[in-house]
């Protein structure tokens, strides 16, 4: 049915349109030209009733356009004359104001027809729905396991992280959560007697840490960190209980432990990729594949990414290290298949199983794939992510036939867990599925510091875990003052805070998330050294940033302390411990292939006379100065300069030749007196002289470390005893 104005009078319609809580505006369809506004829309737009807009073109009375706007229903009506447009539109002019808006064509007299839009403000609606999208999104994003528990202690809820470290759906955990609990937990307490004492603590106020043990249906143990708190919902109390679980964490430590050697190691490894930027990650890869492949006697390592590239399978070669039997030609890869390993082996390693084995021990058609590589026994060990097969590892012996036990590679996942863990968060993404309150609970409750940005850059909300690590005294002034207070002028790498943040955040918004570390100060300005994850969240058509912090100030204590047991805390260059370590490995190595090694002792001459007329103070500064420049004068990128004991210096020259030790004894005599360092009272010069000695040779299997100390010390002895000054040398015997 057709609607006619012409039914009924002028003022009776005006009257009707006027007291309607809706825009409501009439445009001649031929012209543009309006025709009427409803008081609604005139004071909305700031017109007066007696204001002559009446006869003005639309599209420039409303809009202040020049020209008909390309979405305007008016196309779509005259396409179809029966059929109404509805559509949503902002206004711009109203403060952005959401409108649901409906457009049609009605007649007027002398069939003429007209244009009639009328809407109503919908922003409310649209906020709320969208509050309610943002705040879901947040929840996703937080990588922690949590479950609700009502006031009489049931269990109501859990989010999908819980089922996933227990393996189980999640009615099922809800139902039998005490069954994952072992007897008794780790202090002797019945678990099913303290796990209701400490919900019913946290349920009546009490905000509760503690690790927790929990048993996987395979008996697996699972040590967690649980926080347990209350809130307020619909006039009832609900508890949360937070769980992270703490497997990879132990077992770090477990590996850690292990043996002193071991540790030493491993702890060297880890100062050495946590410090590693993107420029020197391949030097830093190489030393630690180094030290693991000395460790444990292999030729060749390698660690391969796997991805899958339009359905097919493919791995790509992230590093190589190789040793002195490792050459391996270059081998290309193709689709689904990588050479040379068989691709038959994925099925093996997708299993979380290694491949350790002789080659001789293998297939046929594995044994022509290997042996022309000249490899005897290779393992090649699977590296998962958060349960996801991320890639593989592999270590390969070109000398002889051997099995890899069982603590080697215990001790190898670990080291190529450690390689790969830069990746390791940036994969986290969690399922939520709750609305509003559940998101707003974990916000404010997570033990997680969390910031959110919009995309103007500003910062729009914390968590009350935020506000905690940084000791503001609640949210409002955190979010006031944060930038402020938070944020150093400059960061380690020398570029300021305020310009590196807002590179951080721009690149997370094109990107998705982002992994970097980042160092901020606490209120009394102590460094707080942290690892923040951005992730960009969708909510609605907008996005927002948030970021997570993890606090790093224990990993950098670790560090420090890895760092001081293999250092000299005077002089700054290797002790006699790293030496210790290090040769026996150096020897080993070198004798599979009867490499040629150096080994120069160094003694200050008259050092203790120089002790006694210039002050320790003076003596301490002198062997800085020395250890100095002994190091400076190596270039060999495997060459060391270890502080033997005392004024005594050991250096270290694995493939170094006879010819080439001389000149380097030679020179590091000349660079010494080049100092000029004052000693009144030495008996031979008025300047810090050294006296050396040298022992070279081809090393053999039936060689030790101490046969060259002894030969290089001999040599040393000689040389004091010639004068000082000088050097001597002597070629060790085949």
């Amino acid at each position: 049915m057709k609607n006619d104005l012409s039914l009924y009078p002028r003022d009776v319609l005006v009257a009707i349109l006027d007291n309607v809580n809706a825009f409501v505006c009439v445009m001649d369809a031929q012209t543009d030209k309006v025709i009427f506004l409803n008081k609604f829309m005139r004071e909305a737009f700031g017109f007066r009733e007696s204001d002559s807009y009446i006869g003005s073109i639309c599209y420039e009375l409303l809009q202040g356009r020049t020209t008909r706007c390309e979405d305007c229903p008016i196309f779509k009506l005259r396409e179809n004359p029966d059929e109404p447009v509805i559509w949503q539109q902002v206004e711009l002019k109203l403060n952005n104001a959401v409108f649901h808006k409906t457009a049609m064509l009605i007649d007027l007299p002398e069939g003429k027809k007209a244009h009639l839009e009328y809407g109503f403000d919908i922003t409310g609606m649209v906020n709320a729905k969208d509050a309610i999208e943002m705040n879901s999104t947040i929840w996703e994003s937080v990588p922690i396991g949590f479950v609700l528990f009502d006031e009489n202690l049931k269990f109501i809820d859990c989010n999908n992280k819980m089922t996933e470290i227990f393996g189980v759906e999640k009615q099922d955990l809800l139902d039998n959560l005490p069954d994952f609990h072992p007897e008794y937990q780790s202090d002797g307490e019945y678990s099913s007697v303290k796990q209701k004492e400490l919900l019913r603590r946290a349920i009546n106020g009490e905000f509760i840490k503690t690790e927790w043990l929990y048993t996987l249906p395979n008996r697996e143990a699972v040590p967690c960190e649980v926080t347990i708190c209350r809130t307020k919902r619909s006039d009832k109390w609900i508890g949360i209980a937070y769980t992270y679980d703490l497997r990879e964490q132990k077992q770090m430590s477990e590996q850690i432990g292990y043996q002193s050697k071991l540790i030493s190691e491993l702890s060297i490894i880890a100062v050495r990729l946590l410090r590693a930027d993107a420029s020197g990650l391949g030097d830093s890869l190489s030393d630690s594949m180094g030290i693991i492949a000395n460790s444990i006697k292999t030729d060749r390592i390698s660690i391969w990414k796997r991805a899958v590239v339009r359905g097919a399978t493919e791995y790509k070669l992230i590093h190589k290290w190789t040793g002195p039997y490792g050459y391996q030609p270059e081998s290309p890869e193709t689709g689904g298949y990588l050479y040379p390993y068989p691709y038959s082996w994925e099925e093996t390693l997708l299993t979380a199983d290694n491949i350790n084995s002789p080659v001789s021990n293998l297939s046929k058609f594995e044994q022509e794939l290997l042996m022309p590589l000249n490899i005897k026994s290779i393992l090649v060990i699977p590296l998962f992510l958060q349960d996801d097969f991320w890639g593989f590892i592999s270590f390969e012996d070109c000398t002889k036939e051997r099995r890899f036990s069982k603590e080697e590679i215990r001790i190898l996942r670990s080291a190529g867990i450690m390689m790969i863990s830069t990746v390791n968060r940036c994969e986290y993404e969690l399922e939520m599925r709750k609305a509003v309150e559940h998101t707003e609970l974990m916000l404010d409750s997570v033990p997680l510091g969390c910031q959110l940005w919009d995309e103007n850059l500003n910062l729009i909300d914390c968590n009350h875990a935020a506000v905690k690590l940084f000791g503001f005294r609640n949210k409002r002034e955190f979010l006031e003052q944060f930038e402020i207070r938070s944020f150093p002028k400059y960061q380690p790498d020398g570029r300021r805070s305020s310009e590196k943040s807002v590179v951080n955040l721009k690149k997370a918004f094109e990107t998705g998330r982002l992994r970097t570390e980042w160092v901020y100060q606490l209120l009394d300005g102590t460094p707080l050294p942290t690892e923040i994850t951005l992730v960009r969240i969708q909510s609605n058509s907008n996005f927002i940033v948030a970021v997570y912090n993890h606090d790093l100030r224990d990993i950098r204590k670790l560090e420090s302390e890895a760092e001081k047991s293999f250092y000299d805390s005077l002089t700054a260059i290797p002790n006699r411990r790293y030496f210790d370590e290090n040769i026996e490995q150096i020897i080993n190595t070198l004798s599979r292939s009867n490499a040629v090694l150096s080994l120069i002792m160094v003694d200050i001459d008259f050092y203790k006379k120089y002790n006694d007329s210039y002050g320790h103070a003076k003596g301490d500064t002198c062997l800085k100065t020395i250890a100095a420049a002994l190091s400076d004068t190596l270039t060999d990128k495997s060459d060391f300069v270890a502080r033997y004991g005392g004024e005594e210096f050991v250096i270290v020259l694995p493939y170094t030749h006879e010819a080439e030790v001389v000149k380097l004894a030679q020179k590091l005599l000349d660079n010494i007196m080049s100092l000029n360092i004052p000693h009144e009272s030495s008996d031979i010069a008025d300047c810090v002289t050294l006296s050396l000695g040298v022992a070279t040779g081809k090393v053999t299997e039936s060689h030790t470390s101490n046969d060259f100390i002894e030969a290089a010390d001999k040599m040393l002895y000689k040389s004091k005893n010639s004068g000082r000054n000088r050097f001597f040398h002597t070629v060790m015997e085949d």
